[in-house]
């Protein structure tokens, strides 16, 4: 697999979740850490953050899975993400999902200042979900293929 470098996309890195751990090469990408990053809020969730929206120098951009640590305490990471620059109409698209998430399922994947997920949001009652889950499976398909890495970062 080539080495991640700048301008190279999503799929030339060749992520896949079922092959990926000890594979990738982040020495010709930058590291993206706070200040210059900021997660705004999360779209995938399970035992921490998958997936998730993020500033970068005032551009925003989308972090994606990639790895997880064997053995955080030693390796001084829990997870691994590629941070990959979004279209303005993408961020359109991710822009009205998470408001639609907000306003029919609640707003606790919303991201405080210093990037941490606020855990006690408002929460719309359960009755409402659907209102968001339905139509969001049935319409939301992203394809960050051929989006550029602009970083990776880790938490």
């Amino acid at each position: 697999m080539p080495a991640a470098e700048p301008g190279v996309t999503f799929k030339e890195i060749d992520i896949n979740y079922q092959g990926f751990k000890d594979n990738i090469d982040y020495s010709g990408i930058d590291l993206l850490q706070m200040p210059k990053l900021k997660w705004l809020w999360l779209n995938e969730f399970f035992d921490g953050p998958l997936q998730g929206i993020v500033e970068v120098e005032g551009k925003l951009g989308i972090c994606c899975f990639v790895e997880e640590s064997d053995n955080e305490s030693e390796q001084g990471w829990y997870r691994k993400f590629v941070v990959l620059e979004l279209s303005d109409e993408q961020i359109k698209a991710e822009q009205y999902w998470h408001n639609e998430f907000v306003k029919y399922v609640g707003d606790h994947f919303k991201c405080n200042p210093d990037s941490s997920r606020i855990t006690v949001g408002a929460q719309k009652p359960k009755s409402e979900w659907d209102k968001f889950y339905v139509p969001y499976k049935e319409k939301y398909q992203p394809n960050f293929e051929s989006n550029k890495v602009l970083g990776w970062t880790k938490i």
